[in-house]
């Protein structure tokens, strides 16, 4: 079974905030990374990344996210977007040598 960590998506509140769109916008690798770690070790196969609520900006902040998932956990990435671009930021941030499958 597959399991995804879909926890680090913009679009999630937390208690009514906006904490994740908060943390991507101003670009906390700890709350981020803190995210990651809390769902691989709860058994999330891979790591859901999805920044779709940021209108402009996007592919920057999937790029960004690829980066900081990628140092924390030894994940696979899934990329949560209808944006080509963000997926192309992502999937060319993505270093598919740090991962094991």
């Amino acid at each position: 079974m597959l399991i995804v960590g879909e926890r680090i998506n913009t679009s999630r509140k937390v208690k009514g905030e906006s904490l994740i769109e908060a943390a991507v916008i101003g670009r906390d690798a700890g709350f981020i990374r803190d995210m990651a770690v809390k769902q691989f070790e709860a058994g999330a196969t891979y790591i859901d990344a999805n920044c779709g609520t940021l209108t402009s900006g996007e592919p920057e902040a999937m790029e960004w996210i690829t980066k900081v998932v990628m140092e924390a956990v030894d994940a696979p990435i899934s990329f949560d977007t209808p944006n080509p671009t963000a997926l192309e930021a992502g999937l060319t941030a993505y270093d598919l040598t740090k991962v094991s499958l």
